[in-house]
């Protein structure tokens, strides 16, 4: 971290350190009271803002070092295999369920549950004839239908052993590409911008539990100002009514 950053880092937190006390103080003044509130939550807002851009730096530098390590040979040929494995796992899903859709009973159900879903459709037109009974059947089946087509699915492709090993291929890969992401860590700890965006972080994150607290210290005091008004004015409309009786 630059000594501008830890410098700028440094001011917001005092900043926020001592509104603590003055926001504390209760004034009689409404609008100042408010204006109290309003400096807490711009202050708050501004932690979350740097926050924000801290987080957007720090993943911008982890996508490129990804992107850097899946160029090298090692790397290379395990993405490679990958886009491979996807590609077969997808054309043998595709395939099984083409031909699930020529099958009746799966074709009876998809009917059934478009069917429904025209109901449902028409139920929410304006001056629909619908009956709320019927359009809720009507939403039972829709569901019924699509969960039992899923399921339909979901068993072929686990009979089907074309598809199942080309799954099977695609968990080893992947669990392959996961070892990129501890190695994109570990060279995470070398990069020094990285690191000073992570520090950076957690000393905002600190400030910003302070400012927070600021913020709802402001608003107490603004509410019970509020409340003592509101108290003060009301005794005064009693104290006043009262006195005018005995004239």
């Amino acid at each position: 971290m630059t000594f501008r950053q830890s410098l700028g880092v440094a001011a917001l937190a005092l900043a926020v350190s001592t509104a603590v006390p003055a926001m504390a103080q209760t004034s009689s003044s409404t609008s100042s009271q408010n204006s109290a509130s309003a400096t807490a939550g711009k202050q708050v807002n501004t932690i979350r803002q740097e926050m924000n851009k801290l987080t957007s730096d720090m993943a911008r530098i982890r996508l490129k070092l990804h992107n850097d390590m899946m160029t090298k040979p090692e790397w290379a040929s395990v993405v490679a295999a990958k886009k491979a494995a996807d590609t077969n796992v997808e054309a043998a899903r595709r395939t099984i369920l083409a031909t699930l859709r020529t099958k009746d009973d799966y074709k009876a159900l998809a009917k059934e549950r478009d069917d429904a879903a025209a109901t449902v459709n028409a139920a929410n037109a304006p001056n629909t004839q619908i009956s709320d009974d019927d359009a809720k059947k009507a939403g039972d089946v829709m569901i019924r239908d699509g969960f039992a087509m899923k399921k339909m699915e979901m068993d072929l492709l686990k009979e089907d052993s074309k598809y199942t090993e080309a799954a099977a291929q695609l968990d080893s890969i992947n669990a392959k590409m996961k070892e990129l992401d501890g190695a994109v860590d570990l060279a995470l700890k070398d990069d020094k911008d990285y690191q000073d965006d992570e520090t950076k972080l957690g000393q905002f994150k600190t400030t910003l539990v302070s400012a927070q607290t600021a913020l709802a210290t402001a608003r107490k005091s603004e509410e019970a100002a509020r409340l003592a008004a509101a108290k003060n004015r009301q005794n005064s409309g009693v104290s006043g009514g009262g006195s005018g009786g005995y004239r």
